[in-house]
């Protein structure tokens, strides 16, 4: 056996070696990508979630305000006490009692419990269940006596603990009665 026959077997465990090395770099940056890939689908995720309670925060009222008129033919006169307030929705409750004065800020405090939207175990939201990171509220404002705005807003903690909101505004017009 000559000396040169003994590298080649050791040229063959550093080929090795090498090989097993490239593979491994190549599969960490495969994982890298599939990780980041699976953050940014949780936040489209939650940003779907939102978009519609948010929306459905505007609904909420609506049915208010059609609900008052169908009983009483009056417009939301129910709701002008809410006027300039930022109050807690829930589908089955409407608009609920809690209203304040001033925007809901702090999403990590819990003096905002009210208006955390919670989740049942069949994965419908609403005022029952367990606590999710969302928090929803609508911002009643009349412009004019036969014009309300509506603002409904959902506030949640995302990824990496940054903060996220989705807001949805609508105006409801008394046409019934509006000037010619």
């Amino acid at each position: 056996m000559s000396i040169l026959e003994g590298n080649k077997s050791g040229q063959l465990m550093v080929e090795a070696m090498v090989a097993i090395s490239l593979l491994s770099i190549g599969m960490l940056g495969t994982f890298g990508v599939l990780s980041q890939s699976l953050g940014i689908s949780r936040i489209a995720a939650d940003q779907y979630v939102a978009a519609n309670l948010a929306s459905e925060g505007i609904e909420i009222v609506k049915n208010e305000i059609d609900a008052e008129y169908t009983t009483s033919g009056t417009f939301a006169t129910n709701i002008f006490s809410k006027n300039n307030k930022f109050c807690p929705v829930d589908y089955k409750s409407g608009i609920q009692s809690g209203c304040r004065n001033a925007e809901p800020t702090n999403l990590k405090s819990n003096n905002i419990d009210q208006f955390r939207v919670k989740q049942d175990g069949y994965g419908v939201y609403g005022s029952t269940g367990d606590p999710t990171s969302f928090v929803r509220y609508v911002h009643i404002e009349w412009i004019e006596p036969h014009i309300i705005e509506v603002k409904s807003t959902v506030k949640w903690i995302g990824r990496g603990g940054l903060d996220f909101d989705i807001e949805v505004a609508d105006k409801f017009y008394n046409w019934r009665s509006l000037p010619e």
